[in-house]
């Protein structure tokens, strides 16, 4: 489960590679190790317990908003807009052809795409012509393990990766059953995930299709 501290992740994974509880020599490489895999794992993986909603304000005429610090860029994520009460998904993408479409210093309601623009900010398209707010759905960076935040993610699947790659590294005889160990638990781990909450976090994966809202021109 969730919410292991530092410690009891180093006394397990030591049980799990058979090393004297009493020996220390390794406990900060194997600190690394375990944030390392819970890093790994959520850069690979949709988890629920990363999942986050971001909600950001902006001004009329602004195009650019900037990307939360904790968001996973490494992992996809979708942008809506709430307008008339709801919120609408935006599709991703932005290039010439829509700038070709509406200008760039055009001003319509409700926006309509998103693309990141660069590593701190996304752009929406087309300028909106009145405030609102934006709704980003992705994942949160992992926190890092110690024994006063205790880990995000599943703590037997980080010992059992972790005891896998030592296994590996160490070139044990039972290193292929570790990692099948790490496997299985991981592959538990995701079937117990609700089915609508398997989906992406895409922007294609909230939505059906890539169909854009109509635009309505605000005087």
């Amino acid at each position: 489960m969730p919410g292991a501290t530092l410690s009891t992740l180093i006394s397990n994974l030591k049980a799990e590679l058979g090393v004297a509880p009493a020996s220390t020599s390794s406990d900060a490489r194997y600190a690394e190790l375990l944030n390392g895999a819970q890093i790994l794992l959520a850069s690979e993986y949709d988890f629920p317990e990363l999942r986050k909603t971001w909600d950001i304000s902006y001004t009329v005429g602004q195009r650019f908003i900037d990307i939360p610090p904790d968001l996973d860029r490494s992992r996809p994520c979708s942008v809506w807009v709430f307008h008339v009460e709801q919120y609408i998904p935006l599709c991703s993408g932005i290039d010439e052809t829509n700038y070709n479409l509406v200008g760039e210093d055009v001003r319509l309601d409700p926006p309509q795409r998103w693309r990141f623009y660069d590593g701190t900010r996304i752009e929406i398209w087309p300028a909106p012509a009145s405030a609102g707010r934006v709704r980003l759905v992705g994942q949160r960076n992992p926190v890092t393990i110690t024994d006063t935040t205790p880990s995000d993610l599943d703590g037997m699947l980080l010992v059992y990766w972790v005891a896998a790659e030592e296994s590996q590294r160490m070139k044990q005889p039972d290193a292929p059953a570790k990692l099948l160990k790490a496997r299985q638990r991981l592959s538990k781990l995701i079937a117990a995930v609700p089915a609508g909450k398997r989906v992406s976090l895409s922007g294609r994966g909230f939505r059906t299709g890539d169909k854009n809202v109509k635009i309505v021109t605000i005087a």
